[in-house]
């Protein structure tokens, strides 16, 4: 009876995970030759790792990561990639979090700059850092002169050409592995218009949303 009511009271104080592992030693007799201060440690153990994998699947699902599955374990190191497994590597261990750096990914359409960028932010997960995800986008008239100075093209006309080029090649690829609709609101957690802000006032509104709202 004793026992019974030890198990309710851990259940009603949410410690099921210890409860579970209380009625668990009550069974198996190979815990009874066991001191009570080795036994209870491994009850606090078990709820202890319950807890700590239950906070890792929220901060998870709260990440809304596009491709859920990838990690720095599974990148492909190809040639034609030209990845360096060394920087990888270093960037997997989450110092440039920690040292308040970012990380821009360059690379064509279709390189893997989404799967390596998720890849990184599962990495920052598994230490239980918070991730969130933000859409920038711009309506054409902004885009047009961005792109023509950035990728030496002389004619409005030639840069929206371009434009339309690189945005079939990323929805095509986005939509085959996430299953998402390209520019949709899921599973990003902020989307700003960047023509209104400019790409600095763009930059300090997402410093500070993730500051004040997020606590990042």
């Amino acid at each position: 009876m004793l026992n019974t009511a030890t198990v309710t009271k851990l259940q009603e104080m949410h410690l099921s995970a210890m409860a579970g592992a209380f009625q668990n030693q009550l069974k198996d007799p190979a815990f009874q030759g066991m001191s009570f201060e080795d036994r209870f440690g491994l009850i606090v153990d078990q709820e202890w790792s319950t807890r700590k994998s239950n906070h890792l699947k929220k901060l998870m699902k709260s990440a809304g990561f596009s491709v859920p599955g990838a990690c720095m374990e599974n990148i492909q190191y190809v040639l034609e990639r030209n990845l360096s497994k060394e920087q990888l590597a270093a960037l997997a261990t989450n110092n440039y979090v920690r040292d308040k750096h970012n990380i821009l990914l360059l690379g064509s359409t279709g390189g893997g700059k989404t799967y390596i960028g998720c890849a990184l932010g599962v990495a920052a997960v598994r230490e239980f850092f918070r991730v969130k995800y933000i859409f920038i986008y711009a309506p054409e008239e902004f885009k047009i002169p961005f792109v023509k100075e950035n990728y030496n093209i002389l004619t409005d006309a030639e840069a929206k050409k371009r434009m339309e080029m690189e945005d079939k090649s990323r929805r095509e690829y986005y939509e085959y592995y996430t299953c998402r609709t390209w520019g949709g609101y899921e599973p990003h957690h902020l989307m700003i218009d960047s023509s209104l802000l400019g790409l600095e006032g763009t930059a300090q509104l997402i410093i500070s949303v993730a500051d004040k709202k997020f606590g990042l």
